[in-house]
């Protein structure tokens, strides 16, 4: 992956990850590195079956090398929209939500699915959270579990 630096012209882009419960910061910063011009980004945070009851990565785990992608900037100033699904609560999922809010100055609209086993007050208690991350003119938008959704602005 190190050998590819830029994927020309991509507007939208659509990700699905099988972390495992390990973090993908790191690698999703690389990806994102290579297309800094997307208006678009659909996240899909995939629970496999076998993987259900794992939450954490073992201590230890190279998962989230470099661990710089916390700190590092990433200019991504075409990115209008983000949308996630299956988002669980995770500290790893909450990092890379709270850099993508950092990355995209001129974000618009995020929008959060939650994972069918996300309770609704846990729901609640993540967006309030989420928000804190956001900015007056993103409009953020939280479905729960139940397919209700809350329009929240900073």
């Amino acid at each position: 992956m190190e050998d590819i630096t830029r994927v020309p012209d991509v507007k939208l882009l659509g990700l699905g990850i099988t972390a495992c419960g390990h973090s993908f910061g790191a690698s999703l910063f690389h990806v994102l590195r290579m297309c800094t011009a997307i208006r678009r980004l659909n996240l899909g945070l995939i629970v496999a079956p076998e993987h259900e009851a794992e939450t954490v990565c073992p201590s230890g785990c190279i998962c989230d090398q470099p661990s710089s992608w916390k700190t590092r900037e990433l200019l991504l100033n075409c990115l209008e929209k983000v949308e996630i699904f299956d988002l669980k609560g995770s500290e790893h999922e909450i990092s890379v939500v709270d850099r993508l809010f950092s990355w995209a100055p001129v974000l618009k609209r995020m929008t959060v699915n939650f994972h069918y086993s996300v309770t609704e007050n846990k729901a609640e208690e993540l967006c309030q959270v989420l928000l804190t991350f956001s900015r007056p003119e993103i409009c953020m938008i939280c479905r729960m579990p139940n397919m209700s959704e809350k329009v929240l602005y900073a």
